[in-house]
């Protein structure tokens, strides 16, 4: 394994264990500020920031095919991107959303090297 291997596994892994403990308890994310109204709103929670999330690290962990690290990558540059906007326009509580922001961008960079590097 190359570098650029090394660095995509390293953010595949990192991603899992960033989705699957909200996987479990979506309630979590109320550390960073964010909560559900009602159940629908922890479905969207439980769904997005774990299980999508944790299939596209998976993904890339089980097949170690270089479109499934630029599907990752680029998902995650594009909630971060979004992120970015969302704190100029909305306002949220910069602390908490700078975090978040550049966890996802520093995970979806490590994800793109594994589509560099093979």
């Amino acid at each position: 394994m190359d570098a650029t291997e090394v660095l995509s596994v390293i953010g595949a892994l990192g991603l899992a264990a960033m989705a699957a403990p909200l996987l479990v308890r979506p309630q979590l994310v109320e550390k960073l500020g964010v909560t559900a109204i009602d159940g629908n709103g922890w479905l969207e929670l439980r769904g997005i920031y774990g299980g999508l999330l944790l299939a596209l690290a998976v993904t890339c962990l089980v097949t170690r095919e270089p479109y499934a690290f630029l599907t990752a990558g680029v998902a995650l540059l594009g909630f971060a991107v979004a992120g970015f906007v969302s704190l100029a326009v909305d306002h949220p509580r910069v602390p908490q959303g700078l975090a978040v922001n550049a966890a996802h961008t520093l995970l979806g960079l490590l994800l793109l090297a594994g589509f560099w590097g093979w």
